[in-house]
């Protein structure tokens, strides 16, 4: 897959698109960046050295051309949701959405790690959720998995699906459950973000948009889903 470019695969129910392609900066659009793809968990692989080879395992280097959040959703349309897990590039892939109209960034957003909720905010998204990374691990039978996501997502904070305002959350956040729960599940998480900002002509020309290290060898993959 890495050698082969832009390839179309086939599922039970939507075409997936492989993009070759790292996501980076505006400034370092035209360039390649290098992917540091750990040996030991390619989910650690990283265009960060220090996140691809923590803990000094071994790794190995790849390139990829650069891309940027906002040329993806230029070139795909507006996704009705963006899963974000890049390790390290996170806010990369955030400040690159700061650019876009209001109405043209994703519906539905997640991304690892709790500290990007104000950044969040300032991309306009004001209902929230979060979920376990190892709790899906442990309710999926020891299978990877994303979990839900949308309306039908329940939130771990809360055991239910309905969405949280940012002041609740941080003090959901604070309280002794979700310290409790912390210390069980351990930090790892997504946190889902929602806009509830309306749009007078929304165009969600593709369904999702998933940005993240996948498992065939390739870099910063960008997986598009159309309708």
């Amino acid at each position: 897959m890495w050698e082969s470019g832009t390839r179309v695969i086939r599922q039970q129910q939507y075409p997936i698109e492989l993009l070759h392609a790292a996501i980076g900066t505006p400034e370092e659009l035209g360039s390649n960046l290098t992917l540091w793809v750990n040996e030991h968990n390619d989910q650690w692989s990283s265009v960060d050295k220090q996140w691809g080879c923590r803990d000094n395992t071994p790794c190995h280097q790849l390139t990829a051309p650069v891309t940027t959040c906002k040329k993806m959703v230029e070139k795909h349309g507006t996704p009705v949701f963006m899963k974000i897990d890049i390790e390290g590039s996170h806010g990369v892939c955030l400040d690159s959405l700061c650019e876009l109209p209001p109405c043209d960034r994703p519906l539905y957003i997640s991304v690892e790690m709790s500290v990007f909720l104000p950044l969040l905010r300032v991309l306009g998204y004001d209902r929230f959720k979060w979920v376990f990374g190892t709790r899906l691990h442990f309710e999926h039978g020891g299978v990877d998995s994303s979990g839900d996501w949308g309306e039908s997502l329940v939130d771990h904070l809360t055991n239910s699906t309905e969405w949280i305002k940012p002041e609740v959350f941080e003090r959901l956040w604070r309280r002794p459950a979700a310290r409790k729960a912390r210390h069980k599940w351990g930090e790892w998480g997504d946190l889902h973000a929602k806009r509830t900002t309306n749009c007078s002509t929304p165009v969600h020309t593709c369904r999702f948009l998933q940005l993240e290290v996948i498992r065939l060898g390739a870099s910063h993959c960008c997986v598009g889903t159309p309708q």
